[in-house]
């Protein structure tokens, strides 16, 4: 129980953080992990994987498939003021995004368009529409892959 107020209190504590604050820990946090050794990096990789095989280990099939049930009802169910506080949260998380992680989103999304795989042309054909990717065949699928292959051809040709 004792271990759970800890938990509790780190939370509260990290919440109401001054971006000083947030900054100074990070900082420190980095020279802690730049002075550890190889073996030491190492012995915490491995403990860390431990303790989430003990304590958090990957649900298995039927129960991620129960836990993606409850998370859709808990969306369906939130009131107007919870989803208005977390699109705050998502504006302040945003707002707050380093540039090394505005570049690795970039890149990430960057890396998705230029593959021109499946997932990727049946989102463009359902954005906005009230159609899933599972519902577009995969002859429309190849037949929109080559369209924006052409396209991006003539657009570098002129």
């Amino acid at each position: 129980m004792a271990h759970r107020d800890q938990r509790e209190y780190g939370k509260k504590r990290r919440a109401n953080r001054t971006p000083e604050q947030r900054e100074k820990e990070l900082r420190q946090q980095k020279e802690r992990n730049a002075r550890r050794t190889p073996e030491q990096k190492e012995a915490k990789r491995q403990n860390s994987r431990e303790y989430r095989a003990k304590y958090n280990p990957r649900p298995t099939p039927e129960q991620r498939k129960v836990i993606n049930q409850q998370e859709k009802e808990r969306q369906a169910n939130r009131t107007p003021e919870q989803r208005e506080k977390l699109l705050r949260h998502r504006r302040v998380w945003y707002e707050n995004r380093s540039p090394e992680q505005v570049e690795v989103v970039r890149q990430r999304c960057r890396k998705y368009r230029d593959s021109i795989q499946g997932p990727y042309v049946a989102g463009l054909l359902t954005h906005g529409t009230l159609l899933k990717a599972s519902d577009i065949p995969k002859e429309l699928i190849e037949a929109k892959r080559l369209q924006i292959k052409l396209q991006r051809q003539a657009g570098r040709m002129i």
